[in-house]
């Protein structure tokens, strides 16, 4: 887990692919997919849970989203409630601030 200097202050940097961390992560993702999934087996986004006026949409593989960053509170990192399943274009949404809080 790294810090990284940016023009925009300090940036964390993404998990490396490969590493205890990142195989721990991958570890719980895919487990809580599998719990989230719908007899269609698919899983419901959540858009409204980070301000997106978006429908929720069910899909195969959507992204995990943390309400409250790694950054900020590394101890709710696999904490189920602060989490949130987002599309990749809803997560996006959210990083690059296009939300109404």
């Amino acid at each position: 887990m790294m810090l990284k200097r940016g023009t925009k202050g300090l940036k964390r940097s993404p998990l490396r692919k490969n590493g205890v961390a990142s195989r721990k992560w991958t570890a719980f993702r895919n487990a809580y997919a599998e719990e989230s999934r719908d007899e269609e087996g698919l899983i419901r986004t959540e858009p409204t849970k980070v301000g997106l006026p978006e429908e929720h949409l069910s899909l195969e593989s959507p992204d995990l989203h943390h309400l409250i960053g790694r950054a900020e509170r590394p101890d709710l990192y696999f904490e189920k409630t602060n989490l949130v399943w987002l599309s990749r274009e809803q997560h996006q949404k959210v990083h690059n601030h296009e939300v109404d809080n």
